[in-house]
């Protein structure tokens, strides 16, 4: 019978002369997955930049795209205050050429295997709208979108991704079964008006919207051949604000929830006033699977641990507010029990490009591995995400990518990969980590380096023996800096960054 070591060499077909396999209890059972949104570089114009952003993700081990399919950018006549005649569930009624390039993401992710989300939101055509000089608004796409006219575009793109629908070019789309409903409804540039005076009080009703919004969502897919699809509320913001005009400023996603789900700020039911300028009389349960959220720091170029937040606001390291709210919204029957929670928007943004609120790229690297672990810890958190793959144009906008505007990869991107977080305990060091693109079976060796400038030593390999793709073992072994090495079958070793251990 061969040994352990025997075995795993003839699987990884890779040389083991001198590695040592640790048993599989050293991997953990535990799955997050992976998600990824880069909306202009997936669903632009350019198929050249699709294709390569399409590889990259293939290349990180990325399960799942996330897409927000922009209302205004597809319906008809979307700069008109009159409404075209159209049928507006037909998706035959709109710009095919709009289409197409949310077809070419959902073929391309396909075709190599990962999953899709896609998320129905504004900016809303103006013909759809409600604010018509009652609120002296800059950006009249978001103000009092039409809850009527948003459900029948979701349900003309239920059709179109249905895995029966014949596109213009003569080819059946795949199936989508993932959505997640509207993007950061908590801040004024998506939904306004956040906030509203009514009965002599001010009051969350973006919460109020948002959530005659969703619930039309939610039945438009259900009722429309999508019943037993994945939906998810939320794409929320984690921070509010307390200056600038009330109709814009944008909501802490506590409150916002909390007016979402009809719950006071002690978590019960909301009564009075309060109730009814929320629509609370009778509120019902929303018929979501999940939560999705965007647990950035502010400027997303802070900390991940800092403790800098207002106490309605959610960073990751704050998660755990969340779960505070829904399972109160779960005991007054609000919402699913034990609802899970996904990230599908996370990041850093470095200098270069970003020389106002940037942090070096090496920085960046390390706390996006820093905030894998975070994740990993709490166990209601079913999905990390990161935005985006390539920086983007405005350097105003999102520096958040994992590669620069020009191409080039900037250290987050292998760390992406292949995250690593040490630890250091008083009588061991645990070393966790991630391989990504890591199949079953596959070889990670644990190296580590001593003093300043030496060589890299072999402590031991593990091996991939799950669908996490997970490493988390204790070392006895003291070390200045950790690294992990992946020994990719039929390719090159791949290297994680190097880690220092941290006292936490």
């Amino acid at each position: 019978m061969p040994t352990a070591r025997e075995t795993a060499c003839r699987a990884l077909a890779v040389a083991c002369a001198g590695l040592t396999l640790l048993p599989a209890a050293a991997t953990a059972g535990k799955r997050q997955e992976t998600i990824v949104r880069d909306d202009a570089a997936l669903a632009g114009f350019d198929d050249g930049l699709r294709q390569r952003a399409l590889g990259d993700l293939s290349d990180l081990g990325v399960d799942t795209v996330h897409h927000i399919v922009g209302w205004r950018a597809i319906a008809p006549d979307s700069e008109s205050r009159h409404r075209p005649s159209f049928d507006a569930t037909d998706p035959a009624a709109y710009p095919a050429a709009e289409w197409d390039r949310i077809d070419a993401l959902v073929r391309g992710a396909d075709a190599r295997g990962i999953d899709v989300i896609l998320a129905p939101a504004g900016p809303a055509p103006l013909w759809a709208t409600g604010c018509d000089g009652d609120i002296d608004t800059e950006q009249p796409h978001v103000c009092k979108p039409s809850v009527a006219e948003f459900q029948r575009f979701v349900i003309a793109l239920g059709r179109r991704y249905s895995g029966t629908y014949d596109d213009e070019n003569g080819g059946v789309l795949p199936r989508v079964d993932r959505w997640s409903v509207w993007n950061e409804p908590n801040q004024g540039g998506w939904l306004q008006p956040q906030w509203e005076r009514k009965r002599g009080m001010w009051s969350p009703t973006a919460g109020y919207r948002y959530r005659r919004l969703a619930e039309a969502a939610i039945r438009g897919l259900r009722k429309n051949g999508h019943g037993d699809d994945q939906i998810m509320i939320g794409e929320t913001a984690p921070l509010g604000r307390a200056t600038g005009a009330r109709y814009k400023r944008s909501t802490a996603p506590l409150v916002f929830w909390r007016s979402v789900l009809c719950l006071d700020a002690n978590g019960n039911r909301l009564r009075g006033k309060a109730a009814l300028n929320l629509g609370c009389r009778h509120p019902r349960n929303i018929d979501a699977d999940a939560i999705a959220h965007h647990p950035y720091t502010r400027g997303a170029a802070r900390d991940p641990r800092t403790r800098r937040v207002a106490r309605d606001e959610v960073t990751l390291a704050f998660h755990r507010r969340l779960r505070k709210v829904f399972d109160r919204g779960a005991a007054l029957n609000r919402n699913q029990y034990r609802i899970d929670f996904y990230i599908t928007e996370y990041g850093f943004q470095t200098d270069p490009p970003d020389k106002r609120v940037g942090v070096r790229p090496s920085l960046a690297a390390k706390w996006l591995n820093e905030s894998n672990w975070m994740a990993y810890n709490n166990s209601r958190i079913k999905g990390f995400g990161n935005y985006e793959v390539y920086d983007e144009r405005d350097v105003g906008a999102f520096q958040t990518g994992l590669r620069f505007r020009s191409g080039k990869a900037k250290p987050s991107y292998d760390a992406f990969r292949m995250p690593i977080w040490v630890v250091k305990h008083s009588s061991y060091t645990r070393v966790w980590g991630q391989v990504r693109p890591a199949r079953q079976g596959d070889a990670v060796a644990i190296e580590y380096q001593v003093g300043r400038g030496g060589e890299w030593k072999h402590l031991e390999t593990v091996a991939i023996d799950n669908s996490g793709r997970y490493i988390d073992v204790r070392e006895d072994k003291r070390a200045r800096k950790w690294r992990l090495v992946w020994h990719e079958r039929g390719g090159a070793p791949r290297t994680s960054r190097a880690a220092f251990p941290e006292r936490r």
